[in-house]
């Protein structure tokens, strides 16, 4: 299987825009992964730590504990970034265990990694009187980058040894094309994540025409998830996912959606699911309109970082950035209107 099924389409893309402007593909990409883990929490760590989900009891749905992890950590952050999950899950043997999730999809290895697990394990440990199961997803591509345990020895009489879970995308690199013809969700998911990092790396070469060559790469992955036979249900929270990652320009994602309801249309005969960027067509003046009026109150209240101000402009939800304005207008802190975007993938 090729990695990208080749040929484009009979939409030409709009014009380009100048040579030196590129798309938005907002990084870290933690909050489409966490959608994922919320969705389909088994499979991801059936998928990613298989020794663990045999553990678990599936006839027993995960306790999502944002509100109490938020207690630990303000804002719901580590180093500034939404990228964390607490769950608690019932084991075949009866007994409960919370697990903490990271999400550590950055492409340079993190040295303090293995530190901030311990400290979060340990706050937990003191709000519940259980110590948690620490699970990381990594995403940097040093191979020898492998933690699996802190050691805290401050005399050698005596110390501690954290030991946590981890998984690194880049050892399915070679699966690749594996990845692209399973009919599981997260595998699917998985072959969009590297697929994309794979693109980024030939893309970053290319000295013109970077958003048609993104263009490209959208349409090309979107046509391969569409051609899958696997449920409609299940594409569309890939879909979902790849539009999470590569965010285009207006302009170029009305083409792109009207290419892919094109494709949806071919199969079956029926749209049976739609990108989330369909909405562009009906409500993206009012949406831009709010997001500059969300970013304008918060940055001239409290002052906004590049990371929060892609929060705002990443987020086509109308509902939740009116959600937003309104708490930017009326809260008291700025986590208080920028945590709505934390519910948006929850719900």
């Amino acid at each position: 299987m090729e990695t990208l099924p080749p040929t484009l389409p009979e939409l030409p893309p709009p014009p380009p825009e100048p040579d030196d402007f590129l798309p938005r593909i907002p990084e870290p990409y933690d909050s489409g992964w966490k959608r994922v883990l919320f969705r389909f929490f088994f499979e991801v760590i059936d998928f990613f730590f298989p020794a663990l989900g045999i553990l678990i009891d599936r006839n027993v749905a995960p306790v999502f504990l944002d509100t109490e992890l938020k207690q630990i950590s303000p804002g719901g952050r580590i180093g500034h970034r939404r990228s964390d999950a607490l769950v608690k899950v019932q084991l075949v043997s009866g007994s409960q265990q919370i697990l903490f999730c990271h999400l550590e999809l950055q492409t340079k290895e993190d040295q303090t990694i293995a530190e901030r697990s311990f400290v979060y394990a340990f706050r937990i440990y003191e709000k519940f009187g259980t110590f948690p199961i620490t699970l990381l997803l990594l995403a940097d591509t040093n191979a020898s980058f492998r933690p699996s345990t802190f050691e805290l020895a401050p005399t050698k009489l005596a110390g501690v040894s954290f030991r946590f879970l981890s998984a690194k995308t880049m050892d399915f690199v070679p699966a690749l094309d594996d990845l692209g013809v399973s009919d599981k969700v997260i595998a699917q998911v998985l072959w969009v994540y590297l697929t994309h990092q794979q693109e980024k790396t030939r893309i970053r070469k290319v000295r013109v025409s970077r958003v048609q060559e993104w263009f490209l790469v959208k349409t090309r992955i979107m046509r391969h998830l569409v051609s899958l036979n696997i449920d409609d249900k299940l594409i569309s929270e890939v879909l979902w996912f790849l539009d999470w990652i590569i965010h285009l320009p207006q302009a170029y994602e009305k083409s792109y959606t009207t290419i892919q309801i094109g494709e949806q249309r071919k199969k079956e005969g029926t749209v049976a699911f739609v990108s989330s960027y369909e909405r562009v067509f009906k409500k993206e003046g009012k949406i831009e309109a709010l997001q500059e009026t969300i970013i304008s109150i918060l940055d001239k209240k409290y002052g906004l970082s590049t990371e929060e101000r892609e929060l705002v402009t990443t987020c086509d939800n109308l509902q939740t950035l009116k959600d937003v304005q309104d708490a930017a207008v009326f809260g008291t802190s700025k986590d208080e209107a920028l945590d709505h975007f934390s519910d948006e993938i929850e719900d």
